[in-house]
Formats: structure tokens, C-alpha cells, sequence
């Protein structure tokens, strides 16, 4: 086996006999070590120990015995992007972990307060924490994010204390997807909720526009899920937009489950083999190295005792490539979809499973998804959508948004993010974490606040980010937090700069509050709370320069 593991590809067969040779000759020496320690060689042991062992080496080391295209054709994991948007707010003061007084309250240690982990600071405008620090403090991230999200804080990171720079915060249903939010009657759906002209410019558009250039396309290049009422006639409808040929325009998105599976039925049937490019992946592998091992069973330089290991081995990868063909047949069989079905809840998970079965096997490596209810029952929020309306403060702390909506929506996420890690990627790792997994809101509170925006990524992009961070940005645009995750998944800034302007989506130099004036500063809990955090607008210049515009958060690894 110590042969085997040490093979790369022979472009010459002559090259084996000094292969061979050499590995010999430390072959001898090994065994006359092992001699001294009275080590006996068990063909039993040795079967169980390969077996126990197989997880843990058995992809890393095979790419290199492939040659250097084959290695590149088969063995290059993909990042996949998954933009989950919701309208309303992950309320600034129960997402921040360690608030001071949260209200509604959880359980927190006597005298806890934002410093009770400690700050690292990491630039002129952030500082973090750890996120698995922060759950072995309290037991949880926050109040939203409760105890179903500790499995994934270390491969996620919390982005609080972010600004919504726009001209309006009137109607800003697009500052999540196009980091611009346009007045009303503009380019937007009927009540306005679009981008500003010149800013049609979703995240998932322009991924979609330059992740294909250098990498095989998927049978459907950007699967855009919005289960709801069938119509675009509404407030959100959809939350993806695109400009082509000049002409700004909302890309519709799949709003029934009934169109979900004909889309993906589609896909799949025009696929070949079991319509999985990760099998076909995994399985030349597999195929190639059954094939370099089989060649050595009869060289006249093998040992019985290395013919014995490579018998052991080939048995052992046969038996994995069954294992495989059957998981891959499982994993890669749609997922049952109701179209009877009326519960919001229920339809979530039908539709979170079809994303994650599509990206699994290869059907699509780019999904934008609507998460838009708040029960299994409600399509809207009341108490929330009548705060907006001229000189309302916040929702009351007793709003069922806080303690029940919101909850539900935190609910849903965490089964998909389970869901997501339930599956593999082209090297047989943790779908989630090669994915890069976004979920992000039009404001920041409940009376359209631009300020202290929540914004949550999972998953690394395949290891482009760095992870397990709770950052406080220090009033930096949600501009950056798009344009970062841009960066991880490929594009390049002239892949993302419109309109000869710099960075991502609009920045503005002043902004008009939806109540009329202009917004010089915001608080959580404006009426009552001696302990709310401040926000405001100080640094807003700072943040307009074209540096400023085009730099991305810290924790994109160069």
C-alpha cells in the first residue's frame, strides 16, 4: 500500500522499475524497523484497518495518479452560490450576538455585554469575534439565531453594523440583491420595490454572466425560486434583475412547485448516464485508479505480500464504487414535489430539498431563492407592513414578528442549511461547504431603517473564505458584503462594475427617510430602551471613495 500511496503519473512505463526500485529499498528498511518492534503482518488486520481508513485517504490521494488534464477534468470541485432573500428585517437588536438587555430575552450569563468575547480588530472599520466562542459563552449566537444554528457557526460568518447607502429607504426591496433600492414608480414592481434606474444589476445576474466563461455551463445556469402566490403583481415577486440592451427589466422566477419540477424534469432528462456530473466525476476516478493499481498485479518487480495489498485495495474500491453508485443513485433521484400542498412551511422544504438535489448533481451551480412568508399559514406580516407608514417608530417588542415569524423563518433556513450539509460535492466533502450560502434582507428594522443591516454567509466557496466570524463592520456598505462573496465565487471587478461607476450598486451621499427628512441617525428602540445602540451616518464619506468601493471584507483570502 506505502507503494501505491506514493505513485504520480508515469508518462514513461519504464519509469516504474525506478519507482520501484527506489520505494524498495525504504520498503526493506521500514520492514527492518517494524522487525525490531516485533510487528507481525495480519492480512485480517491490515483489510479492517484499510476499511476504517478509506474515508479518510482514499480522494485526497487520488488526483495524483492521474495525469495532469485528467486530474484537472475530474477532480475540480465548483463553487456553488445560493442567494436566499427576504423582505423586512433581521432586526438589528436580536441578531447582534451579545446585546445588552436583549428584549425578548434569552438565557445570558449575569453582567454579558458585547465585549464579553473578545474584539479582534482587523481593519480601520472592523472588528470580530469568534462565533464558536460566542456559543460556548451563551449557548447561542443571539436571540433569532438561536440553539439550530450553533452546528454551522463555525463555517459561517455574522456581518452586523453594515449601511444601506441609498438615495431612498422608501422602498428598498432590492438593497439585498442589487445594493440599490429605487423611489417609487420607478423601474420596480408596482409599489416601487426595484432598483434605480441603472442599477438592474442582481447578484445572481452577474454571477450568472461570467461564472460560465471558464468553466463547463450547467443545464440550468441560475435556478430562481420564489414560492408564493403565482403572479407579479406584487411587492415581491421577485427579487432578480438584469439590464440587456439597455433595457432594465425583472427576471421572472419559479413561483410554484408544480413549475419547479418540470424545470428540474427538464434538466435531468437531458442529462446523461444518472444525470449527475459529480458521478461521472467520482467514478473516472475511481475507474483510472483501478486501472494503474490492476497494471502493477503482474509486474515481475510487485511482491507477493504488495500483490496481497493490492488485491486488498481493488476489493476495497469496488466495494466503495458500489456504495457510491447506490448513494449517488439515491441522492440523485428528485425529491417528490406536492403541487397540492398549501402549507408555506411544507412548501419551503419541498422546494429547499429541489434546490439542494439540483445543486447536488450537477443540474445548476447558481440559485437565487425567495424566502418571503412568516408561517405556515401567513403570506404577509401585519403589525410589521403598517409600522412604514409616516411618523411610526418601531414595531412593539410584542410584535409576532419577533417571537414568532421571524422564528419561523430562522427555522426553515436551518433545514436547508442541514439539508445542504446532508450532501456531498465532487470530492465526496460536505456540499455546504464548498457552496457559498447568503441570506440577506431589504432593511435593517422595521420602519425601513438603512442602518446596523444583519447579513449571514455560510459555507466558504470552496475555500475562499475564512469563516467561524462574528464582524462588525463599523458602518461599512452592505455594497461590500455582495461584492465579497462576488470576489470568491470567480468574478472580477470588471465583471461587477456597471456604467463606468466603481464597486457594486449605489452609493449615495445622502438619503431620504421614509418618513420625509433626511436620516442622520437611527436607534434600536427608539421610545424606551436607556441601553439601545446607536447608528448613524458619520463615516458615509469615508465609504464613497473608489478604493473604499472596491474592497472587499477582510475575510476573502487573497
Amino acid at each position: 500500500m506505502d507503494v501505491l500511496l506514493s505513485l504520480r503519473p508515469l508518462q514513461d512505463p519504464g519509469q516504474l522499475d525506478t519507482v520501484c526500485e527506489n520505494r524498495g529499498r525504504q520498503i526493506v528498511s521500514d520492514r527492518k524497523k517494524a522487525d525490531t518492534f516485533k510487528v507481525k503482518y495480519d492480512r485480517l488486520n491490515r483489510r479492517m484497518f484499510l476499511k476504517g481508513s478509506l474515508g479518510s485517504f482514499a480522494i485526497p490521494f487520488l488526483p495524483s495518479l492521474l495525469t495532469a488534464s485528467e486530474a484537472r477534468a475530474a477532480a475540480t470541485v465548483l463553487p456553488k452560490y445560493i442567494h436566499v432573500n427576504s423582505p423586512w428585517c433581521l432586526p438589528r437588536a436580536h441578531t447582534y450576538p451579545l446585546y445588552l438587555n436583549p428584549n425578548p430575552s434569552y438565557p445570558q450569563a449575569l453582567g454579558t455585554n458585547p465585549n464579553s468575547v473578545p474584539w479582534t480588530i482587523r481593519d480601520v472599520d472592523t472588528k470580530t469575534q469568534s462565533l464558536p466562542a460566542i456559543v460556548a459563552f451563551q449557548g447561542r449566537l443571539s436571540y433569532v439565531l438561536d440553539e439550530k444554528w450553533n452546528p454551522f457557526a463555525s463555517r459561517m460568518n455574522l456581518v452586523t453594523n453594515a449601511a444601506a447607502y441609498m438615495a431612498d429607504n422608501k422602498f428598498n426591496a432590492s438593497v439585498s440583491a442589487c445594493a440599490s433600492s429605487d423611489q417609487f414608480g420607478g423601474v420596480g414592481s408596482p409599489n416601487g420595490n426595484g432598483p434605480a434606474k441603472g442599477y438592474s444589476y442582481s447578484v445572481d445576474y452577474l454571477l450568472e454572466q461570467a461564472m460560465y466563461r471558464s468553466t463547463r455551463s450547467a443545464p440550468i445556469q441560475t435556478l430562481r425560486v420564489n414560492p408564493g402566490l403565482d403572479t407579479t403583481n406584487e411587492t415581491f415577486s421577485g427579487f432578480c434583475w438584469s439590464t440587456e440592451n439597455g433595457v432594465e427589466k425583472r427576471i421572472p422566477m419559479i413561483r410554484t412547485v408544480a413549475k419547479l419540477a418540470s424545470a428540474l424534469q427538464g434538466a435531468s432528462t437531458s442529462q446523461t448516464g444518472n444525470g449527475s456530473t459529480q458521478t461521472s466525476n467520482r467514478l473516472s476516478l475511481i475507474d483510472a485508479v483501478l486501472g494503474d493499481y490492476n497494471s502493477l498485479m503482474n509486474h515481475r518487480r510487485v511482491s507477493a505480500d504488495d500483490r496481497q495489498r493490492l488485491s486488498n485495495a481493488v476489493d476495497l474500491w469496488r466495494d466503495f464504487e458500489l456504495k457510491l453508485k447506490g448513494q449517488q443513485s439515491a441522492m440523485c433521484t428528485a425529491p417528490t414535489l406536492n403541487a397540492g400542498e398549501t402549507n408555506w412551511r411544507l412548501i419551503h422544504q419541498m422546494s429547499m430539498d429541489a434546490v439542494a438535489y439540483a445543486l447536488a448533481c450537477g443540474l445548476t451551480r447558481n440559485v437565487a431563492y425567495g424566502l418571503i412568508q412568516a408561517g405556515d399559514a401567513k403570506y404577509d406580516m401585519e403589525g410589521m407592513s403598517d409600522s412604514r407608514v409616516p411618523g411610526a417608530g418601531s414595531p412593539a417588542i410584542t410584535d409576532p414578528f419577533y417571537s414568532k415569524y421571524l422564528r419561523w423563518r430562522s427555522d426553515l433556513m436551518t433545514y436547508f442549511l442541514s439539508k445542504l450539509d446532508s450532501l456531498s460535492d465532487e470530492s465526496g466533502s460536505s456540499l455546504l461547504t464548498s457552496s457559498l450560502l447568503t441570506w440577506s434582507h431589504s432593511t435593517s428594522n422595521g420602519t425601513h431603517g438603512m442602518l446596523g443591516h444583519t447579513l449571514i454567509s455560510v459555507g466558504t466557496a470552496n475555500g475562499q473564505l475564512e469563516t467561524g466570524l462574528h464582524v462588525d463592520a463599523g458602518s461599512a456598505p452592505v455594497n461590500r458584503f455582495h461584492l465579497t462573496n462576488m470576489v470568491a465565487m470567480g468574478l472580477s471587478l470588471s465583471d461587477i462594475e456597471k456604467n463606468g461607476r466603481a464597486g457594486f450598486g449605489e452609493f449615495s451621499p445622502n438619503t431620504i427617510l421614509a418618513a420625509g427628512g433626511n436620516a442622520m441617525g437611527e436607534h434600536d428602540y427608539k421610545e424606551d430602551d436607556p441601553t439601545k445602540r446607536a447608528y448613524d451616518y458619520s463615516k458615509r464619506s469615508h465609504f464613497l471613495v473608489d478604493s473604499e468601493k472596491r474592497k472587499p471584507f477582510f475575510y476573502l483570502k487573497k
